[in-house]
């Protein structure tokens, strides 16, 4: 299998990550997205959308979409799980990570390309710079709202990590270097985040 990602960015670190937990042996495919790779006619027959990562498996089927990769990755190597093993602890996996991409994710993202990314994205995408300072109040809104239910966590699904608490790490990780940092009062938070960054996973992505 091969994966076409990126170094340094939230979503191919997300499955990066992912990978690492599971101990998959993929080849890496750098794709250069500063130089519009991911945009060249070449890549957009594997992933129309023009983004990473994408997933092509043995036989030439493509995935794209970081939820749907790790999803992929937990059907074929289920241990150890990021998901769930039955019903209950998957659909609470799933509503965490979709909370965390409405809360924090969207948001941080929005703020960014409609800011100090609006030149970059301006070319590629419709950009609003007048929502960008309420998408980034929105985005902290979101984390002092994971902080109080972090609370007595160690996880956002209790003691067992799940790819939600993946791509809240990446997330915050990334874009407190723009301007949207954890502030320090958020202590519940925090120790989930730091906790998250001594993995191994997370530290060969770093």
């Amino acid at each position: 299998m091969k994966l076409y990602t990126a170094d340094g960015i939230p979503n191919p670190r997300i499955v990066d990550i992912a990978m690492y937990e599971k101990d998959l042996n993929l080849e890496r495919v750098i794709v250069d997205f500063l130089e519009g790779e991911n945009r060249a006619s070449s890549f957009l027959v594997k992933n129309p959308a023009g983004q990473i990562p994408v997933l092509e498996l043995d036989d030439g089927t493509i995935i794209s979409e970081v939820t749907a990769i790790i999803e992929y990755f937990e059907e074929v190597c289920p241990d150890p799980f990021l998901v769930g093993t039955i019903a209950k602890e998957r659909a609470e996996a799933r509503m965490w990570a979709r909370r965390v991409d409405l809360a924090v994710m969207e948001p941080m993202s929005m703020a960014f390309k409609y800011g100090i990314g609006k030149n970059y994205f301006e070319k590629r995408i419709t950009v609003y710079p007048e929502a960008a300072e309420s998408m980034k109040n929105k985005a902290q809104d979101g984390l002092v709202w994971l902080d109080n239910v972090l609370a007595g966590k160690q996880f956002l699904c209790g003691d067992r990590m799940t790819y939600g608490d993946i791509m809240l790490y990446c997330y915050t990780d990334y874009f407190k270097k723009t301007g949207q940092k954890v502030e320090s009062g958020l202590v519940h938070l925090t120790h989930v985040l730091d906790s998250i960054a001594e993995r191994p996973s997370v530290q060969k992505t770093a």
